[in-house]
């Protein structure tokens, strides 16, 4: 409602300064018609002396603030008020001038005893300016209404971050607890004559469990990169996926490069890349195919996850990567989300969809800079 208001008081300002300058526009040039008529009137009577006429054609031209330029008959220069000498003593320039006076309004024909004069005027500097007050407005307006817009979505954009950031904080610190009491209880069943094999396997998952918390606890503070083999990375985080997931979906890693080193949070672009892979595996239902594949060019590394899912909608390629988004029923949205913060946030890369359509499958995009 406050926006409607404005708009309405911006739209009558303008309209009134318009009206304005447009009944302003009218005086001026009435003011000089009235001029030459009272002109013509002290010149042809009988009871006005030369010198009183000149005087009072003195006075006139003293009084407007109107540029004026007079020419004699044959076009050669008169007399001439409110115009810049260097203007008037350049034959040039002072065509130049007549010609813009006489786009702007005609001429006047001035038929005078002593021969006919042509009187050349324009708008006087104070009405230019006017002139342009509303399109100055506009932009004012505009330039403003995008600050506002800026303002706002950073206000609400740090906002987001802080919440996520909170939330991410809470849930490490919620998670540590139990995860050091499982550690203590491994360390007891490590001491019982039973399977060695489960009791393996349970530490592995409780190491993972530690890494969860570890990448939670990361999110809104200062992350420290450390030089990384990224292609060793990824065929880690590649691996330990590919055997937890469905044994339905069918997975390739292929890389053009054996060693790219890069700038790196390891335990954060662990979890952007497992988030793109259980991504694309629920795309796909459990069924289908997906591939990692790794190149570069010139100092960059790029990743690209791809599956033979659902696919995304053109119109949501960058709609997915907002806070909040989501199509799964018990989704969060804010796994994209974190994902787009960590790689260009912390790690100065860009992540994208880089080809995606309905019933086409997802590809996603990591780029990441060389070291």
């Amino acid at each position: 409602m406050g926006f409607l208001v404005a708009f309405v008081i911006v739209v009558f300002s303008i309209w009134m300064i318009t009206k304005f300058v447009g009944k302003l526009k009218e005086e001026e040039a009435l003011k000089v018609q009235n001029y030459v008529q009272v002109q013509r009137l002290l010149i042809t009577s009988d009871e006005t002396t030369p010198i009183e006429a000149t005087e009072f054609y003195i006075s006139f031209l003293n009084s407007v603030n109107l540029p004026i330029i007079i020419l004699n008959e044959d076009g050669s220069y008169n007399l001439s008020v409110n115009v810049k000498d260097f203007i008037v003593n350049d034959s040039v320039r002072l065509r130049k001038k007549v010609s813009e006076m006489a786009k702007k309004y005609p001429p006047i024909k001035m038929k005078l005893p002593f021969g006919t004069q042509k009187m050349y005027y324009k708008n006087s500097e104070l009405l230019d300016q006017l002139q342009l007050y509303p399109i100055i407005l506009i932009v004012l307006i505009a330039l403003f209404g995008l600050f506002t817009y800026w303002y706002y979505q950073t206000v609400k954009h740090s906002e987001q971050n802080y919440l996520w950031a909170g939330m991410a904080k809470e849930t490490a610190h919620q998670i540590g607890t139990p995860i050091s009491s499982l550690i203590g209880w491994l360390e007891l069943l490590k001491m019982e004559d039973i399977d060695q094999m489960s009791v393996n396997e349970m530490q592995k998952d409780v190491e993972r469990l530690t890494t969860i918390a570890e990448r939670f606890s990361k999110i809104g503070s200062k992350t420290e990169l450390e030089r990384a083999d990224i292609v060793d990375t990824t065929r880690k985080a590649f691996d330990y996926m590919s055997v937890r997931l469905s044994k339905n979906v069918s997975f390739e890693f292929e890389s053009e490069v054996d060693y790219a080193e890069v700038a790196l949070s390891e335990p954060l672009y662990g979890w952007v890349f497992e988030n793109l892979v259980k991504n694309a595996v629920d795309a796909m239902h459990g069924k289908g195919e997906l591939s990692v594949h790794l190149f570069e060019k010139e100092n960059e590394v790029f990743i690209d996850v791809e599956d033979n899912g659902q696919g995304i909608p053109s119109s949501k390629h960058k709609e997915i990567f907002k806070p909040g988004y989501t199509t799964k029923k018990r989704g969060w949205g804010l796994g994209l989300s974190l994902a787009k913060r960590i790689i260009e946030e912390y790690h100065g890369g860009k992540i994208s969809v880089y080809r995606s359509a309905p019933g086409k499958g997802t590809q996603f995009r990591i780029i990441l800079k060389k070291v």
